[in-house]
């Protein structure tokens, strides 16, 4: 079973990710979620557990699902994606 902690990690680790391979700032995303960067910033350091609805409004800005973002990260050759056939991943 996957601890709040574990939860937040995960989901640090997926937003960093997405974020990156977008090329978009904490800012963008909190634009695009209508939450404020502050919020933001403790996602992305995994610093609390967030609400189901944060975590709604990050998952649909990515067009990913929200246990995707809660899972552990793919591997490093591996991107998270709604285009996959597999659970939300490709090869990249």
């Amino acid at each position: 079973m996957l601890s709040n902690d574990e939860a937040a990690k995960n989901l640090a680790a997926n937003v960093q990710r997405l974020l990156g391979r977008r090329q978009w700032t904490q800012a963008d995303l909190a634009r695009r979620t209508g939450d404020n960067e502050n919020t933001i910033s403790r996602v992305v350091r995994g610093k609390n557990a967030v609400s189901v609805g944060i975590l709604a409004r990050i998952a649909e800005a990515f067009d990913v699902s929200s246990d995707r973002l809660l899972m552990p990260p793919p591997p490093i050759s591996f991107e998270i994606s709604s285009d996959s056939p597999q659970i939300g991943l490709t090869a990249s």
